[in-house]
C-alpha cells in the first residue's frame, strides 16, 4: 500500500477532497449529507454519499473524511452491514474494515495517495466478500463476530482450560459477576483463591467440543438472536462422528442435563483455537437439547477470554517452558523486588522469595511495588502483589534468611532450577555459591554500582568452572566499575547507623534488574550454557564529582568489549570451582 513520498502538505477542503474523488477510479460523488450521532465521534470534516462500483455493480457507500485525515483514514460505510448480505470486515454500524493499521505509515505529506489507497482497499473488501473469496474470515475472526451479536450476555467468563483436541467434562465457578471455567480437578483452589476473594460462588460443570479442522462456520448476523434449535443445527455438522461418539457415550450418557456450559474450540488456519461459549438455560422435564429437537431450553451467547497458558503467556510474551521451573530469589529489596515482578511477568510458574526485612517507608522509592505495601515483610508484600496480578506464578514468601532455611534442610537448594542472590551483599553471595557448588545448583548474583555508575549479573552453572568467587583477587572483585583504592567508604548514614545505604537510584536497579531477569529466563530456556557476566555502564560524572576512582574495566573497556569478554573471569585457582 504505497502511502509514502515527498510532497507539499496541502489544507483539506471540499474542492480538493471531489478532486481526489474524481481522481479514483471506481468511486463518484453523489451528494453532501449531513452528520448523525453515529459519525459524531469521528469528527467529521467532510460527509459525502458517493457510489463504489465494485464489478460492474453500483454500492451506495457514506465517506467521512475526519478533521485530522490523512493522520485518520477515510471511513466508507454501508448503508446497513448487511446491505449486500452477510459479509466478512463489515462492522455492525456498516463501517468497511479495509486495512489493520498495526505497524502501518501513513504519510501525512501525501493525502490524495492515501485517500485513493484508501478507497482501492475498501473496494477490494466488497469484492473479496462478495466473491466469496474471504468467507473462512468468519472462522478466522469468529470471536470479533460473536462479540458484537446485540443479544451477547454481557457476562465476564475467563478459561483456563488447556484446549486440546478431544470433548471432555469441565468445571465451572460462578458469581454474579463472572464465572472461571477450568480443567476438572486441575488447580480449583488457586484459581478460585486468585479470582474469588470475597463472595458466594456456585460449582457448575460444562463440556469443551473441539469443532472439526475443516469447519465451515458463519456466525449469527449482528442483531440475530439464536434459538437453541439454531444454535444446534449449526453446530452438530461442526462435530466430528469420533467426538459425536465421545459426547454421546462417555460424557451424556447419564444425566446430560448438568452440562449447561459449553465450549466451543474453533481452530483457525494460524494453528490457533478460538473459544466461544454458550450458556443451555434448562427448561423442566424436557431433555437435553444436543440429543433432541425442540426442548424449549433458553440460549445464552457467551464471549470467552482465554488465561491456559498456551494463549496467555505469547501475548505478552512470556515463556510457555518457564511454566515448570523453579526460582529461589534472595534478597527482595531495590534490586530483588523488580526481578521478581520481571519473572512473574516473564511466566516462571513457581517463584520462592527469601527476605527478612519489612518494607520500610523510606525504601519505597526504589521497591517494585509502592505505600499500600509498606510497613509488611518485603517477601509477604511481594507474595500478595504477584498473586493478584500476575496469574501464572506461585510465589512462596520466606521471611528469613538463607541461612536458616539452609540450616533446617541440607538440600534446600537443590529444589530450585535457578538461585538468584541480590542481596548486595559480598559475604552472603560467597556463602550461596559455595553452597550452589555443594548443591549442584546454579546461581545468578545481581548488584548495582554506586552512585549509577553501573550494574551487573554474574552467572555460575553448576559444575562448569567459573563461578562469583572467580572474580575477586584478594578481596577486590575485578568486574567492578570502582577502583580497588578508594578515598572513603561508598555508603551514607542518613540518621546514624541504623540509617545507612548506598547511593543509588531506582532506575539503577530497573536496570540491574532487566539484565538479571533476561539472562535468567535465557539460562532457564536453555538458550545461555555458559558462566558469564553482563555489565551496563552507567554515566560516571556523579561518582568522580564525590572523589572516587574509576576502575580499568570501566575507563578501558567499552560496551561492546564488555560483551565479548563476558566469559573470561575463569580463575583456576578458585577455591569454590576450580
Amino acid at each position: 500500500m504505497h502511502f509514502q513520498g515527498k510532497a507539499k502538505v496541502h489544507k483539506m477542503n471540499r474542492e480538493l477532497l471531489l478532486a481526489y474523488v474524481e481522481d479514483t477510479e471506481g468511486i463518484e460523488f453523489v451528494k453532501d449529507l449531513a452528520g448523525s450521532k453515529l459519525h459524531e465521534k469521528e469528527h467529521p470534516l467532510f460527509l459525502f454519499e458517493c457510489q463504489f462500483t465494485v464489478d460492474g455493480k453500483k454500492i451506495p457507500v457514506t465517506l467521512l473524511i475526519s478533521k485530522w485525515f490523512p493522520q485518520h483514514l477515510p471511513l466508507f460505510y454501508l448503508p446497513k452491514y448487511d446491505h449486500l448480505g452477510f459479509l466478512p470486515h463489515i462492522e455492525p454500524s456498516g463501517q468497511i474494515c479495509y486495512l489493520e493499521k498495526e505497524s502501518v505509515y501513513v504519510n501525512r505529506e501525501e493525502p490524495k495517495a492515501v485517500f485513493q489507497a484508501s478507497a482501492e482497499l475498501a473496494m477490494q473488501t466488497l469484492r473479496h466478500g462478495l466473491s466469496g473469496k474471504r468467507k473462512g474470515d468468519f472462522r478466522e475472526e469468529f470471536h470479533v463476530f460473536w462479540e458484537r451479536n446485540k443479544f451477547r450476555v454481557p457476562l465476564r467468563v475467563v478459561s483456563f482450560i488447556d484446549v486440546g483436541e478431544e470433548p471432555k467434562k469441565i468445571q465451572l465457578l460462578k458469581n454474579q459477576k463472572k464465572v472461571i471455567v477450568f480443567d476438572t480437578n486441575k488447580d480449583i483452589e488457586r484459581q478460585k483463591r486468585a479470582h474469588f476473594q470475597n463472595g458466594a460462588t456456585m460449582s457448575k460443570s460444562g463440556i469443551y467440543i473441539p469443532l472439526r479442522l475443516d469447519c465451515d462456520l458463519v456466525p449469527p448476523k449482528y442483531d440475530q438472536r439464536w434459538t437453541i434449535d439454531d444454535f444446534v443445527n449449526w453446530l452438530k455438522p461442526q462435530i466430528s462422528s469420533e467426538h459425536w461418539e465421545t459426547l454421546t457415550k462417555s460424557i451424556l450418557y447419564k444425566k446430560p442435563t448438568r452440562f449447561e456450559y459449553l465450549l466451543l474450540g474453533i481452530p483457525r488456519e494460524t494453528g490457533s483455537t478460538i473459544l466461544i461459549g454458550v450458556h443451555l438455560k434448562p427448561k423442566k422435564d424436557t431433555p437435553y437439547p444436543l440429543l433432541e429437537k425442540e426442548t424449549g431450553w433458553g440460549l445464552d451467547l457467551l464471549t470467552i477470554s482465554r488465561l491456559d497458558d498456551a494463549a496467555f503467556l505469547p501475548r505478552g510474551g512470556a515463556r510457555m517452558e518457564l511454566q515448570n521451573k523453579s526460582v529461589l530469589l534472595v534478597g527482595c529489596g531495590s534490586v530483588g523486588s523488580h526481578i521478581a515482578l520481571n519473572l512473574a511477568k516473564m511466566g516462571v510458574g513457581k517463584l520462592s522469595l527469601v527476605d527478612k526485612d519489612t518494607l520500610n517507608l523510606e525504601n519505597i522509592q526504589r521497591f517494585a511495588i509502592g505505600f499500600d505495601y509498606s510497613l509488611k515483610p518485603k517477601v509477604r508484600a511481594l507474595k500478595e502483589f504477584i498473586e493478584k496480578n500476575y496469574l501464572k506464578t506461585l510465589a512462596i514468601a520466606h521471611e528469613s534468611t538463607i541461612e536458616s532455611l539452609i540450616d533446617k534442610e541440607d538440600t534446600f537448594l537443590a529444589n530450585f532450577d535457578l538461585i538468584i542472590s541480590a542481596t548486595g551483599d559480598t559475604t552472603i553471595n560467597m556463602y550461596l555459591n559455595q553452597a550452589c557448588r555443594k548443591q549442584g545448583t546454579s546461581l545468578l548474583v545481581a548488584w548495582n554500582e554506586p552512585y549509577s555508575l553501573g550494574g551487573h549479573a554474574q552467572l555460575s552453572i553448576s559444575p562448569q568452572k567459573g563461578c562469583y568467587k572467580c572474580l575477586f583477587r584478594e578481596l577486590y572483585n575485578i568486574a567492578s566499575f570502582a577502583a580497588k583504592d578508594q578515598p572513603k567508604p561508598f555508603h551514607k548514614k542518613h540518621l546514624g547507623c541504623g540509617e545507612v545505604y548506598t547511593p543509588y537510584n531506582a532506575l539503577d536497579s530497573i536496570r540491574t534488574s532487566e539484565i538479571t531477569s533476561r539472562l535468567s529466563v535465557s539460562f532457564l530456556s536453555g538458550e545461555v550454557k555458559l558462566p558469564q557476566i553482563v555489565s551496563w555502564k552507567g554515566n560516571s560524572a556523579d561518582f568522580t564529582s564525590n572523589g572516587f576512582a574509576l576502575s580499568t574495566r570501566y575507563q578501558n573497556q567499552t560496551l561492546e568489549q564488555l560483551e565479548e569478554l563476558k566469559q573470561t573471569f575463569l580463575n583456576p585457582e578458585c577455591t569454590h570451582c576450580g
